[in-house]
């Protein structure tokens, strides 16, 4: 007498090789079997296009332009005010660590670290934000949104240090 509910191990195998046979059977159900083999074979309204209608694109390598312009420069002159904002906004908010409340749930778990993982990681971090503006401004794609994930961390820095330093003034002074 079987006691769990369990198929046993024969069953499970034999359903195991059903599924793998009926999944390698051929499907060719619903394709045509129209073969030509060359391309005389084909009726002349097959293969004729009037004038009027350009030729449809063929499914082949996607064209990729070459990026034209050049923002090395500009992820240069950005990554320097990323590491400055990250800086500022670690250090203001470690200062202020005894007696401050990180309501960011991301950031959170990064307080506990020691000093300089912390700097550590936020450096690591920042570094990403300047690599996905590096690879942004040599993409052919987002080449004229390069500056948006630098500007974006700048400004995020800047204005968390600001109010970092608003709220401790707040819960310091004299009531």
């Amino acid at each position: 007498m079987i006691t769990s509910h369990e198929p046993p191990t024969a069953a499970r195998f034999l359903g195991f090789v059903f599924v793998i046979l009926v999944g390698a059977l051929p499907a060719a159900a619903q394709q045509p079997t129209v073969k030509f083999t060359a391309l005389a074979d084909a009726r002349p309204s097959d293969i004729y296009q009037p004038a009027e209608k350009p030729p449809q694109p063929t499914l082949g390598p996607r064209f990729v332009p070459p990026v034209r312009e050049d923002h090395r420069r500009g992820v240069l002159l950005l990554a320097p005010l990323v590491y400055a904002g990250a800086l500022l906004d670690m250090h203001q908010t470690r200062s202020e660590l005894p007696h401050f409340h990180e309501d960011d749930p991301l950031a959170r778990p990064f307080l506990k670290l020691p000093t300089p993982l912390f700097y550590t990681s936020g450096i690591a971090m920042e570094t990403g934000v300047n690599l996905v503006g590096w690879k942004m401004a040599r993409s052919p794609r987002w080449q004229r949104a390069w500056w948006m994930a630098q500007s974006a961390a700048i400004f995020a820095h800047f204005g968390a240090y600001a109010y970092t330093k608003a709220h401790a003034r707040a819960t310091l002074s004299p009531d």
